[in-house]
């Protein structure tokens, strides 16, 4: 791959509460995944960036895609690139499919990720192990 530095564009660091500001110019989030369970903990924080944009989200069906999304996702098998290309064909020209996708995973990571709602579940865990 070519890559020319000079078509890049870098504005300036983006601060947490931001993260979400250049998400909003997508139509649609790709939840590629692998095989090595170790990364299906890596890859949550950007799991959950996508869905704090409120926009659909196709993913590659694993435990740790499933874990988050649950039933709130677009999914292809594993490593499928025909299906993959295929699933984007369908969710580009399926627009309340995505709308309705994108208001789903938005709910869910309001319901289920938010730090209100994970705060009392660490603290528990925590005062678990030190007792």
């Amino acid at each position: 791959m070519n890559l020319n530095f000079h078509q890049m564009n870098f504005t300036r660091i983006l601060y947490y509460g931001e993260i979400t500001l250049p998400f909003s110019a997508t139509d649609l989030f790709i939840a590629s995944t692998t095989r090595h369970p170790i990364s299906y903990y890596a890859e949550r924080m950007k799991f959950f960036q996508y869905m704090a944009a409120g926009k659909p989200i196709l993913a590659e069906e694993a435990p740790g895609t499933k874990s988050v999304f649950n039933d709130d996702a677009h999914y292809v098998k594993l490593d499928d690139i025909d299906a993959m290309a295929d699933a984007i064909l369908k969710l580009y020209y399926d627009e309340d499919l995505r709308r309705r996708l994108g208001y789903k995973n938005r709910k869910r990571l309001e319901t289920l990720f938010e730090w209100s709602k994970l705060i009392p579940t660490y603290r528990n865990f925590i005062l678990s192990v030190l007792n």
